[in-house]
């Protein structure tokens, strides 16, 4: 499935929550744990699909949040500035984060592997994976609406 916005996980979610118990590996730019009150949806949909928000949101068919925080994986997120600036709430700690500096510590494949390996648990159906390309760096792709620099690149270490 291609978008154009992040909050198209929340169709993408609903609809596999629907099917059984799906994990999210969820690999962007920005952790997008922001609330209503400083942010866009765009800004929110991780912490929405987890149950983190406003019910009309996080409990659309009042059978709770749409993937559950420890089936989540958020992956090489670099907006801790951010996060902090505009008050965004922290990721929850069930939630499994790998952030953009462990990803460089561990080494790519490594982090990979950890994320892969949790999402591939017996409990769990499947996953999905969201792949925001704010992710990498703006050398690789400088068309996005949220830059910020150093993000993924073929030379991981940079």
């Amino acid at each position: 499935m291609l978008g154009g916005d992040c909050t198209i996980l929340l169709g993408s979610m609903l609809a596999l929550r629907r099917r059984g118990r799906y994990g999210l590996f969820f690999i962007d730019g920005n952790a997008d744990y922001f609330q209503p009150a400083n942010g866009e949806g765009a800004s929110m949909d991780l912490a929405f699909v987890t149950g983190y928000g406003p019910s009309l949101l996080t409990d659309i068919e009042g059978r709770g949040p749409l993937v559950r925080p420890e089936d989540a994986v958020a992956f090489a997120y670099r907006d801790h500035e951010d996060q902090e600036e505009y008050g965004s709430q922290p990721l929850p700690n069930e939630l499994k984060a790998i952030d953009l500096p462990a990803v460089r510590a561990m080494g790519i494949e490594a982090a990979a592997r950890e994320a892969v390996d949790h999402l591939t648990r017996e409990e769990l159906d499947g996953f999905f994976i969201h792949l925001d390309a704010d992710c990498l760096d703006d050398v690789v792709m400088p068309a996005v609406d949220f830059r910020i620099p150093g993000g993924l690149s073929w030379t991981i270490s940079g």
